[in-house]
């Protein structure tokens, strides 16, 4: 496992593709539940004003840099490490692996017409993928204790939350204990489309939260009264300030 960084006093890992997704595969060994999460620029910047949300990074047991620009921030230049991010690499690999494994998968989310649309992608990228169910807050009235219950009658190995932050970090928090699952995979909001109206807005929406994390960090760094080294800080904020129009939103849509 490499080593982690540091953003905004959080830490995160910076495994490969290939060391996270073995890292995933041991956990469907395990006897209690792991979590992986996906980590975005829109969580970070939420992050800074929800103390929960902070909590909820720390008991990640695989964090998945969801972003290149956390990595550029982060001072990590290897082009290998920012396309992975880039391209959100780690999810499909991940569901490779599940499949190859023969591993269920259920999917927790907001409403139904959201996991039916997810599913059929999902089906149509992975070829053989077990998914044994769909669980809709809107279908539990929001009640968090029948949505673990309808989960856990499934018996599934694996459960992929696309419910938004903080959400999602809440319900997670609250109920881990009750489920039986042996992975639960934060996606979040990570599952967008990217093309039309949504591709758009997930484009004005990447660009202002690449803002937000420029100044934060700055403010970040000011803050803890640290003196900029030219090769790490100043220049991480420069990288996170290159090509702010040549990227689209990413997510398991590539």
């Amino acid at each position: 496992m490499s080593e982690k960084i540091e953003i905004l006093g959080i830490q995160l890992d910076n495994d490969s593709v290939q060391e996270a997704v073995l890292c995933a595969e041991s956990f469907l060994e395990n006897t209690m539940m792991n979590v992986i999460g996906s980590i975005s620029m829109e969580k970070l910047v939420l992050a800074k004003e929800e103390e929960t949300l902070r909590e909820s990074f720390g008991q990640l047991d695989l964090a998945i840099v969801g972003d290149k620009e956390i990595l550029k921030a982060a001072g990590i230049q290897s082009a290998e490490r920012l396309r992975e991010a880039q391209e959100q690499q780690f999810f499909g690999e991940f569901m490779k692996m599940i499949v190859e494994k023969e591993r269920s998968v259920c999917l927790l989310g907001e409403t139904t017409r959201q996991l039916d649309e997810l599913a059929a992608d999902l089906k149509q990228r992975f070829a053989g993928i077990k998914l044994l169910g769909l669980c809709a807050m809107e279908a539990c009235a929001g009640d968090y204790d029948r949505a673990v219950n309808e989960i856990n009658v499934l018996a599934v190995d694996v459960i992929v939350s696309v419910l938004p932050t903080p959400e999602q970090e809440y319900f997670l928090m609250e109920n881990k204990e009750k489920m039986d699952a042996k992975i639960w995979y934060s996606l979040g909001s990570d599952h967008r489309e990217q093309h039309g109206v949504s591709y758009l807005r997930g484009l004005v929406r990447k660009i202002i939260q690449k803002e937000k994390l420029r100044s934060m960090l700055a403010k970040y760094e000011q803050e803890r009264g640290l003196e900029h080294e030219p090769d790490h800080t100043e220049e991480s904020l420069d990288r996170l300030g290159d090509d702010r129009c040549g990227d689209g939103p990413d997510g398991p849509g590539n």
